[in-house]
């Protein structure tokens, strides 16, 4: 299958909360997955805040149309990455579908304007529309995304757990339970690592 990656870095240049590592993380990223897996420049859609033009714009409406270009061009046995650097938050819950009464939310580049991304819109947009056989590793690298992607089960790596538990919420919200029924659940064995770095996939 093809290797497909979307990479995410936000500074938010000249904002008020603006951060420094976020270009090099992405492009450490960039580099990882082409030395190391063999992913091809044709195949990988950066979205950065800086001057090179060949770069998309990290904004709300970008972010989520590059999540559903991903996932339009994938067909099973394609491998995707999905990498974000940037802010993360949290809103408060309007939809009754989280165990916490909160929404974990990614920080595009224009949330003063647009506002932010919720777990909600990421599910929907990103996960859920996955043909089956397609192998989608995530890597968020922000606050608040531990449950960012909204995946049913989840892994505390504190030690003591040994295997993925299914929160109460996955079980009572029906965007959760479409994910805990599709048949390549266990294939992909999703899993939320410790240091709050979402991982949904296989080997690449």
């Amino acid at each position: 299958g093809t290797k497909r990656a979307l990479v995410i870095g936000i500074n938010y240049r000249g904002i008020r909360g603006e951060l420094s590592g976020c270009h090099n993380d992405a492009k450490n990223m960039i580099a990882f997955l082409k030395k190391e897996y063999g992913f091809q420049d044709q195949h990988i859609t950066v979205l950065m805040d800086d001057d090179d033009p060949a770069h998309g714009s990290p904004t709300k409406a970008n972010i989520l149309a590059a999540f559903e270009t991903l996932v339009k061009l994938s067909e099973p046995g394609d491998a995707l990455v999905v990498h974000y650097a940037g802010h993360g938050g949290k809103v408060k819950d309007v939809s009754g579908d989280e165990d916490d009464g909160f929404d974990e939310t990614m920080i595009p580049l224009d949330f003063q304007t647009a506002g932010q991304i919720l777990d909600d819109d990421i599910f929907m947009t990103l996960i859920h529309p996955l043909k089956e056989g397609v192998h989608l590793t995530c890597v968020i690298d922000c606050c608040h995304s531990g449950t960012i992607l909204d995946l049913p089960f989840t892994f505390l790596g504190d030690g003591k757990q040994t295997e993925m538990t299914c929160g109460k919420g996955a079980r009572a919200f029906p965007h959760m339970e479409k994910i805990r029924k599709k048949k390549f659940w266990k294939e992909w064995k999703p899993m939320i690592m410790a240091g709050g770095a979402p991982l949904w996939g296989g080997p690449l």
